[in-house]
């Protein structure tokens, strides 16, 4: 029975954005913060940040490495 008549889409939005915030309230809750801290001492980051964080230029343009890979 569909009482509220709303569209899936609505209710899958509003249940991952609910997700999301507990996510965010217990990692706050557990390490009494939500940033991460020395992500740049993983062995390998600077190999992925090159990747896919990095700038380029793809048709006369500045673009970051990510939209390229949109863009492809």
């Amino acid at each position: 029975m569909r009482a509220l008549k709303l569209p899936s889409f609505i209710v899958t939005l509003g249940t991952f954005f609910v997700l999301q915030g507990i996510n965010l309230a217990g990692t706050k809750l557990f390490t009494g913060q939500v940033a991460i801290q020395g992500f740049s001492d993983v062995a390998g980051f600077y190999n992925v940040q090159w990747v896919f964080g990095s700038w380029t230029q793809f048709g006369g343009f500045t673009l970051q490495v990510s939209a390229v890979w949109w863009l492809c």
